[in-house]
């Protein structure tokens, strides 16, 4: 997985490599004429393989008055003239004038608590403060990021999230990233369209393994079920979702006249996605719900002896699962299912859906 993260990161800066090579190629006089830049002050928008800009328009912003503020810095103190350089000036009632001396004040040790204030953009001043503390953390990844901007309240204008909603911006980032994606597939061929959607997720996941907001699943196997899963914290280290779904047994019964009912149990529950456990291709949840079963016992009739399988109990329901998914596509998942209230209890345990499809809602496709 390194391996191929690390060869779609190559892919992206050899490909913006060759397009600042060419043009040096087709005007090399340029080449007296640049002065190279070391940015000291890491850009918002590198994250995402550079794409990170592209989901905010103050991200965006804000890494012009930075590219701004660097070169003038550069200008001032390590470029070599023999004459004096006169910067031009900017009215210091004007905007840009006093985004700039807020950088100069809370870039240089020991600046002013309030100095960004006059900007009049509080979230101008978060994403200055957040440059600063990742100067000092020496943190570039973007969970740092994430967590620092919830952790203040910062509004994603774009995405519509307030600053107490701020913590739902990873999901929110990789449904505008699959839109994107699944728009561009709407306008190509049918083979083309069907690849773009296809591995979408894969490479969203190798730039950053973002958490899905919601997602459809419908496994097969021994039991039929149906799972709506809704992730309730995008920046915890063990993600909750919240789980509704009902469960299909004995499904075969549609299919002849004498094959008995079809066993249901709507279910409700909760999911833990562990981070730890999470990587481009695979994801981990792990999974406890609770329903109620309407079996072909009725109320209050004992299950019957020796069953292998909970089908004949009718009452309340308790399911412990894990499953694991390939690419948010295809899901393998146990479960253990006890009848608490049963006499005597009677419980299963089945490898009830080792095949599975899984559907992302927002790419509205499934394999």
């Amino acid at each position: 997985m390194n391996i191929t993260s690390n060869l779609l990161g190559s892919f992206f800066n050899t490909s913006r490599s060759s397009d600042s090579v060419s043009l040096l190629e087709q005007t090399p006089e340029f080449e007296s004429q640049i002065a190279p830049l070391t940015n000291h002050i890491p850009r918002l928008g590198d994250s995402l393989q550079g794409f990170f800009g592209f989901f905010e328009r103050d991200f965006r912003s804000f890494d012009f008055y930075l590219g701004v503020w660097e070169a003038r810095e550069y200008f001032r103190k390590s470029l070599r003239l023999s004459g004096k350089l006169v910067l031009p000036e900017l009215s210091a009632s004007s905007v840009d004038a006093r985004k700039l001396a807020c950088m100069d004040l809370k870039f240089q040790p020991g600046s002013e608590v309030r100095a960004c204030e006059a900007t009049g953009d509080p979230n101008f001043e978060i994403l200055v403060d957040l440059a600063v503390a990742r100067l000092q953390a020496k943190r570039t990844d973007l969970s740092y990021v994430l967590k620092y901007l919830a952790e203040h309240n910062y509004e994603y204008r774009d995405l519509g999230l307030s600053g107490s909603e701020a913590r739902q911006a990873p999901a929110k980032i990789k449904r505008a990233a699959m839109n994107s994606i699944s728009n561009l597939a709407s306008s190509q061929s049918f083979s083309e369209g069907f690849v773009l959607s296809a591995a979408g997720p894969l490479v969203i996941n190798l730039m950053e393994p973002l958490p899905t907001y919601r997602d459809l699943a419908i496994t097969f196997g021994s039991q039929t079920q149906i799972t709506i899963s809704t992730l309730l914290d995008s920046l915890k280290s063990t993600r909750p979702r919240w789980t509704f779904g009902v469960g299909l047994e004995n499904t075969s019964a549609w299919l002849g006249s004498d094959g008995g009912k079809v066993i249901a149990t709507p279910l409700i529950g909760l999911e833990i996605e562990p981070v730890g456990l999470n990587s481009s291709l695979l994801q981990t949840r792990l999974s406890l719900s609770a329903g109620y079963k309407f079996g072909e016992a009725s109320r209050g009739s004992a299950c019957r002896e020796n069953s292998r399988f909970t089908q004949d109990c009718t009452g309340v329901s308790t399911r412990l699962g894990v499953s694991l998914t390939i690419i948010e596509r295809l899901r393998f998942q146990t479960e253990l299912e006890v009848m608490p209230f049963q006499k005597p209890w009677d419980f299963s345990f089945t490898s009830k859906r080792k095949s599975t499809i899984s559907r992302s809602r927002r790419c509205g496709l499934g394999l």
